[in-house]
């Protein structure tokens, strides 16, 4: 069955030529996404037109000491608008307010120039070859971003379908011989839930000196592992080691109720990082430890009407990491270092996204993750990205990493 066709017409009145580019677009939310960023209402005709004397470049900065958002008003929103329109999963569907201008926003680091994300190459480059992201819903979040942005070249087929979110999915490009895989592990180690309990209520049993079986059996034979997460720690916990209770994170009446002391939730993060590393010590190529990517809840947390309603980043010196995301990006750089050290020159290498996206406040879904009708118990998400977003950078990165290996 041939799928439904956007007409996309680009008229030049600057005398460089026009043209029409046929795109496929295998999800109508993501063409209401693209009517809604560029004013039009939802029953407009799907022929765009852009004029390029509206899309003149304009740069703005945004400064950190690691590098800076750069606001271009050009090429990149109309790059952005096909990404989105040939996206492939959008399990975060994005059609917040104000997406134009978030879209045109790009990090750029100090001292050299990141391209753009190129789906031919990066296809070129892990021909034949296998990537696996392990983490949490960030972790799939990540790797969404990546099917999007390679579906400007091949869509995948899902090996072993399934109707899950919170689970281990794998795809694979065919025509590149490339596969990839997220392994859903949100402590990166093994755990449980006490009482048979909710996973949002009850506390979880973290055992932090045993890897996920999940993931830990089966990665070996990728050859890229993207490591994260972060979030959970955040979550009451009941933390083992050696098979006896360590104590507690997160949890009230710890010593009253478990018999244990209180522990840091950036401990729990610590040795889950190191058990994590150890169980990757043998991994036979490239493993990339991603840092923290920050919430941005404001006025609440997202269980107790938190938002995220911010249309364009936030400057370097008007935020800073909060304390516990501080204090998280700063064991998993520790355990990195460590890593690191014991391994052969550049096999582990880090990705560190916490700064860059601590200023992209403007880059969550919010409220307009789902469609108004739809009814989900995560209402306001201001923890995971747009599809397309500010996520698409940490694939610019990962490209680069690749051309740089």
């Amino acid at each position: 069955m041939s799928l439904p066709v956007v007409h996309l017409q680009i008229i030049d009145e600057l005398g460089m030529g026009s043209g029409i580019l046929n795109l496929p677009m295998c999800l109508k939310e993501s063409l209401n996404a693209i009517r809604i960023a560029l004013g039009f209402h939802s029953g407009a005709n799907i022929s765009l037109t852009m004029r390029t004397n509206k899309l003149r470049r304009m740069r703005y900065l945004l400064r950190n000491e690691m590098g800076r958002i750069v606001r271009y008003l050009g090429e990149v929103v109309l790059h952005q608008l096909l990404v989105a329109v040939e996206a492939i999963a959008l399990d975060v569907r994005c059609s917040k307010p104000g997406m134009e201008s978030i879209l045109g926003w790009r990090w750029q680091p100090h001292g050299c120039d990141l391209p753009h994300f190129d789906a031919a190459t990066f296809l070129r480059l892990v021909r034949g070859k296998s990537m696996a992201f392990v983490g949490d819903s960030v972790a799939c979040n990540h790797m969404q971003s990546l099917m999007c942005l390679l579906a400007k070249v091949e869509y995948p087929m899902e090996i072993e379908p399934r109707g899950c979110f919170h689970c281990t999915r794998k795809y694979h490009y065919r025509e590149h011989d490339f596969t990839v895989c997220v392994y859903w592990t949100p402590f990166l180690v093994r755990w449980n839930l006490t009482h048979g309990g909710q996973s949002f209520i009850d506390p979880h049993n973290v055992y932090l000196d045993e890897s996920d079986p999940e993931w830990s059996g089966d990665v070996a034979g990728y050859d890229y592992a993207v490591l994260s997460g972060a979030k959970w720690f955040t979550r009451p916990t009941l933390l083992y080691e050696g098979g006896r209770i360590l104590g507690c994170a997160n949890v009230d009446g710890c010593e009253a109720a478990h018999n244990a002391t209180d522990v840091a939730p950036d401990y729990a993060l610590c040795a889950s990082f190191r058990t994590a590393l150890r169980a990757l010590a043998g991994f036979r190529d490239r493993v990339v430890v991603r840092t923290v990517a920050p919430p941005h809840y404001e006025n609440g947390k997202w269980y107790n009407g938190g938002n995220c309603l911010r249309t364009r980043p936030v400057r370097s010196n008007e935020t800073s990491l909060p304390e516990t995301e501080a204090a998280f990006h700063a064991a998993q750089v520790g355990e990195f270092r460590t890593a690191a050290s014991a391994a052969s020159a550049a096999r582990f290498v880090l990705m560190d996204v916490s700064e860059m996206m601590q200023m992209r406040a403007d880059g969550h879904p919010g409220q307009y993750r789902h469609w108004p009708h739809e009814k989900v118990g995560f209402s306001i998400d201001c923890m995971h990205w747009c599809l397309t977003g500010p996520v698409d950078a940490w694939n610019e990165l990962l490209l680069h990493l690749l051309l740089s290996g």
